[in-house]
């Protein structure tokens, strides 16, 4: 029996699956357009550039991340996870600047021999999480190519001169702390390619990690936090840049570091569980030196505020600019850069 045929008996009515060069360029963008009204938004999808008009007092943050297929995502992932990623990324480098999401455009690569239902998911997936933060598409652009291809320009806003920045002055006994899972999106990667049972935890935080924007807008009301960056590329990239290239060192105390279900996972895969903390990267937690005595007392509420999200002292700035890991057994341990390299 033909699917016509079979759609007919049942009651349903039979179409042909649409791909994406059936519709066109300006067909595409018709289907994808939310035809909205945002505040802020004074022009937006449907002419030649999108106008934005920020509120008084405030600074605009500007994001652009890309993501490929092949290199950050495989060819069978979900493609609404991809976009839940793409979007993750984005709002974790401004949750990183303490601002607020609200407009992003996205470029797309895509195979016009594509299903339009592949596209449409990645899109659900991108605007299920903006929407969350309340953050909307003001615009875009697309292109052929064989490989899926995403860029996500993020928009947010900040209160002038307020955006926490990489760079600043740190001191001795400052306190080094994160925000979110540590290492569990690359062990997360090495179940999904090993095929391996029982680590849904981390399986999800691969797919679908979550961005810290309220614990990044709480850092940066608290006024505690000095510098601050989130964990795309690991967490030796970032002490790297948070804490050495500012003219110190840091030592991390592995007691609030180790994890059980990341050492099973590198058991099971012949690595060492430490890998996927300084190296694995697309975490997107938060890492910050901050004061020691403000954030003793915000962590209380800071931990209120986030829900499942956990807030720890992984370890405090010393003089000398190395990075040390006290181990469990209180021996210590050189911390060598390395982190997701790009190139």
């Amino acid at each position: 029996m033909r699917n016509e045929d079979r759609c007919r008996i049942s009651g349903y009515r039979y179409e042909k699956m649409l791909k994406i060069k059936d519709l066109g360029e300006f067909g595409f963008i018709n289907r994808l357009n939310p035809k909205e009204t945002v505040t802020g938004l004074k022009l937006g999808i449907g002419d030649d550039a999108a106008v934005i008009s920020p509120p008084e007092g405030f600074d605009l943050v500007i994001t652009t991340d890309m993501l490929m297929e092949g290199k950050h995502f495989l060819s069978d992932t979900n493609p609404y996870a991809i976009g839940y990623r793409s979007m993750c990324a984005n709002l974790s480098d401004i949750a990183a600047m303490g601002a607020i999401p609200k407009f992003y455009f996205i470029s797309l690569g895509i195979d016009p021999e594509r299903d339009f239902d592949y596209v449409e998911n990645i899109y659900n997936g991108l605007n299920s999480l903006a929407l969350q933060f309340n953050t909307h598409l003001a615009g875009g652009d697309t292109i052929k190519s064989e490989k899926t291809v995403l860029s996500i320009t993020l928009i947010g806003y900040v209160e002038k001169s307020m955006a926490i920045k990489r760079e600043g002055k740190i001191e001795a006994k400052d306190l080094i702390v994160y925000i979110g899972p540590l290492g569990y999106s690359g062990a997360g990667l090495e179940v999904i390619k090993n095929k391996i049972d029982g680590f849904d935890e981390q399986v999800e935080a691969f797919l679908y990690p979550y961005p810290q924007v309220i614990a990044g807008r709480i850092l940066l009301q608290s006024k505690v936090v000095r510098v601050m960056m989130d964990n795309s590329d690991g967490l030796s990239n970032c002490i790297e840049n948070l804490v050495i290239k500012n003219g110190f060192g840091a030592l991390l105390f592995e007691k609030q570091i180790f994890d059980e279900r990341l050492d099973a996972i590198a058991e099971a895969t012949n690595k060492d569980y430490l890998d996927f903390v300084f190296n694995g990267g697309e975490d997107f937690g938060l890492v910050a030196v901050v004061e020691k005595d403000g954030f003793l007392d915000l962590t209380y509420f800071l931990e209120r505020a986030l829900f499942d999200s956990k807030v720890k002292v992984i370890g405090e700035v010393i003089e000398g600019e190395k990075i040390v890991l006290k181990r469990l057994n209180d021996s210590f341990l050189v911390i060598e850069k390395s982190g997701y390299v790009q190139f």
